[in-house]
């Protein structure tokens, strides 16, 4: 009769429950492959190519292409450049507290719109933290404030529904 609810941490869609005989259920994660490595892979991948060494040329920062206004809200302001770029663990801590403190800006958002659709987006927590890291946690309540109406972009011209779609049903461990 052990068992674990990951309804909370993942999209509903996503989720399988499955009743055996007493009070046993088993909750079932469709595509496991949508780990926590896998968002933060991928997130890298779109950010940087995932390399640590990266600069861009507006001066974001490493894998995950940090601003000095994000380093600056989770305290790292005080690092310089070099070191921040050539510390891959660094850069994961650095992501990790950014999608911690990130997740606090969005609480009340995560917990009124998880496994809801919005503009034919399934929104899920994960979804939420990928678009707010990518476009912003502003953009991310313009959005969904909007019922979608209101799509904001990124630097890049990325919208901010692309965004939430891309990453619909991935699971994180915060």
């Amino acid at each position: 009769r052990y068992w674990r609810d990951w309804s909370s941490d993942v999209c509903s869609s996503d989720l399988k429950y499955i009743k055996l005989p007493g009070n046993t259920k088993v909750v079932y994660v469709k595509d496991s492959s949508k780990n926590f490595n896998a968002f933060l892979n991928d997130i890298a991948q779109l950010e940087s190519g995932g390399h640590y060494e990266k600069i861009s040329n507006i001066g974001y920062l490493g894998r995950y292409q940090f601003g000095r206004q994000a380093l600056n809200d989770i305290g790292l302001g005080g690092i310089s450049n070099d070191d921040f770029v050539n510390t891959p663990e660094l850069q994961e801590i650095a992501m990790r507290m950014l999608l911690v403190k990130n997740k606090k800006y969005l609480q009340s958002y995560i917990g009124k719109f998880n496994s809801k659709k919005v503009a034919d987006i399934r929104i899920c927590e994960a979804s939420l933290l990928a678009a707010a890291h990518l476009t912003g946690v502003g953009s991310v309540m313009q959005f969904l404030d909007s019922n979608g109406t209101t799509d904001p972009v990124d630097g890049n011209g990325v919208k901010t529904s692309s965004r939430l779609k891309r990453f619909e049903g991935y699971k994180v461990d915060l």
